[in-house]
């Protein structure tokens, strides 16, 4: 068996907005059939507590997604463990309890492929388990 040392990934705030912007720019284009009138309420829960440099940007992220809908898209933001343990994150998101998570990748590995389940795939198809 072999074990491997995950060092922590340090994103600056211009890194992970350009996340954030990825990420509602891919609902954006999965809403696009949609009818004009229907509004669409998600939520999302970080993996980090309040306090963490990275939790205001999913208010940005929310407001930015409301905004650019002209408001189909209202996203409710949680810190951890408002809804879930940080560990819990990925199965409250294939249960449906949440529909999106903030998180770092290194978190996952083992668990996803992080180029497809950060671009928007579903879960059947990016993740073992």
């Amino acid at each position: 068996m072999h074990f491997y040392t995950v060092r922590p990934i340090r994103l600056s705030m211009k890194n992970l907005l350009f996340i954030g912007v990825a990420l509602l720019s891919v609902l954006l284009l999965a809403g696009t059939a949609a009818a004009a009138d229907k509004t669409y309420n998600l939520t999302i829960q970080s993996a980090f507590p309040r306090g963490d440099v990275s939790v205001p940007l999913l208010d940005v992220f929310c407001q930015s997604a409301e905004k650019r809908s002209n408001g189909q898209i209202k996203i409710k933001w949680f810190a951890a463990p408002e809804i879930v343990p940080p560990e819990q994150l990925l199965d409250a998101v294939k249960m449906g309890t949440l529909d999106m998570l903030q998180s770092v990748g290194a978190y996952w590995a083992g668990s996803c492929r992080p180029g497809m389940w950060s671009s928007g795939c579903r879960w059947p198809t990016t993740c073992r388990g």
